[in-house]
């Protein structure tokens, strides 16, 4: 009789705890649920000017490879909480053309804009996808 009120008591003790978390848990969502409606970050005039200057000088450097625009295609991709868009370009890259020298060349003009071009490789499809970020933001993407 005795052992029966003890495992009475562990048992209450737990549906309690349990009871206690789950109000705890509810309220945090709650809470949470109420802040996820965000107001998109504003971006600088500036990053959204280099944004598209970057745009013109990515057809430059593909040029540069005698990689034509007919070649692919081109859309926009606007990017998370943010007034920002990104340009990606699926293109198709002649075998003389090494990745390795457009990532190089993307780059050196990248770095003008004070950014960086970030180069992966995708042995499965056989593709290579290269980004380039201004602060912290990917504004182009070439694939």
């Amino acid at each position: 009789m005795k052992l029966l009120k003890e495992v009475d008591k562990t048992i209450i003790i737990r549906i309690s705890a349990a009871v206690l978390l789950a109000i705890i848990a509810l309220g945090l969502f709650w809470m949470n649920n109420n802040k996820s409606r965000y107001i998109p970050k504003e971006i600088s005039q500036d990053l959204i000017i280099a944004a598209k200057q970057i745009d013109h000088e990515v057809d430059s450097v593909l040029v540069e490879f005698d990689i034509h625009k007919h070649w692919g295609r081109k859309r926009q991709i606007a990017v998370a909480k943010t007034n920002l868009y990104r340009t990606e370009r699926r293109m198709l890259i002649p075998p003389d053309a090494l990745p390795i020298q457009i990532n190089l060349a993307l780059n050196a003009m990248a770095k003008r804009y004070n950014g960086r071009a970030i180069a992966s490789e995708n042995m499965k499809d056989n593709s290579v996808t290269i980004h380039i970020e201004v602060d912290g933001y990917i504004v182009e993407t070439v694939i």
